[in-house]
């Protein structure tokens, strides 16, 4: 982007054409160049058009056009690539696993002694010892103690549950009062929390229906373009108009627009604590008329009123 709007602001200021030429086509050149690549691998996309609006503005000799061209389109896309990083990070970030270390129960020479180790160094088996204010990092089963748990995070379940030697507990709910040591089934990626995190992570790549229909929609426009701008040249003779068919079509937008909205409300859902698995659930809450809840922490504080 920096490369074509330096060369936006600087080509007016030169005089000589040759130096006009040279600047506006290095400048222009990775978009030139992925009009080619998407001409051969995918045939006439919106790639392609653009492409061909710069190049038939700089074979005019029309630098401003072309450099303009090729510095709004390098603008949308770094808008774009912005938007979509951004939300990708942050669901990334609420990804990450929240319990950076443990403390797991060792045999040393016949003594029982914690040691503190970090969660992703934890094995299938491991005895781990959670106390009050500690939130459980695995899944497992109790072999000693006992504890009230806050399950509300993966449950809904707003009161705490009284948890002792034989029951299940599983990441991502927090140890409220009480000490319990866990025997560790799954750990790492086999855990809840593991599993539901990676349904966030895979909603990344998921694309809605509309999504895929605009890219169709977007690429079946070029033809029609091409269409008018030859047109345009027949009654005219005239490059200028060709260009200007180009220049003004709008089938990118289509095509850009979609993922940037699903992508930012996937995002900004997941910063207001609710988890979206994907562009197509967010699609299906359009056909939706019933909401069903399974338990009213879901939509409480759990403070009777």
């Amino acid at each position: 982007m920096v490369r074509a709007f330096g060369a936006l602001a600087t080509e007016p200021f030169i005089k000589d054409d040759k130096q006009k030429l040279a600047l506006t086509t290095i400048a222009s050149l990775p978009l030139l160049k992925h009009g080619v690549q998407d001409l051969f691998s995918e045939g006439l996309t919106s790639g392609v058009l653009e492409s061909m609006a710069v190049g038939v503005s700089i074979a005019r000799k029309d630098y401003l056009a072309a450099n303009s061209t090729n510095a709004m389109l390098e603008l949308g896309e770094y808008i774009e690539e912005t938007t979509v990083h951004k939300s990708d990070d942050l669901i990334r970030e609420l990804a990450k696993p929240n319990v950076k270390e443990i403390w797991i129960e060792q045999d040393n020479d016949g003594k029982k002694e914690l040691v503190k180790i970090e969660t992703s160094s934890v094995k299938i088996g491991d005895v781990v010892v959670v106390g009050a204010g500690d939130t459980i990092a695995i899944d497992g089963h109790i072999i000693s103690g006992e504890a009230s748990v806050n399950q509300v995070s993966m449950t809904g379940e707003s009161e705490a549950v009284k948890k002792e030697r034989g029951d299940r507990v599983i990441s991502g709910t927090v140890v409220e009062e009480g000490r319990i040591k866990i025997w560790a089934e799954h750990v790492g990626e086999d855990t809840a929390t593991a599993r539901i995190k990676n349904y966030i992570t895979t909603s990344l790549s998921e694309k809605s229906s509309v999504g895929l229909k605009a890219t169709k929609l977007a690429n079946k426009l070029v033809p029609v373009t091409l269409g008018l701008a030859g047109l345009s040249y027949v009654i005219s003779r005239d490059f200028e108009n060709v260009a200007s068919v180009l220049q003004a079509d709008y089938s990118c937008a289509l095509k850009l627009a979609t993922p940037v909205a699903f992508k930012t409300s996937i995002a900004q859902a997941g910063k207001n604590g609710i988890m979206i698995k994907g562009a197509k659930s967010i699609e299906a809450l359009n056909e939706a008329d019933t909401f069903v809840f399974d338990k009213t922490g879901t939509l409480t504080h759990g403070k009777l009123e």
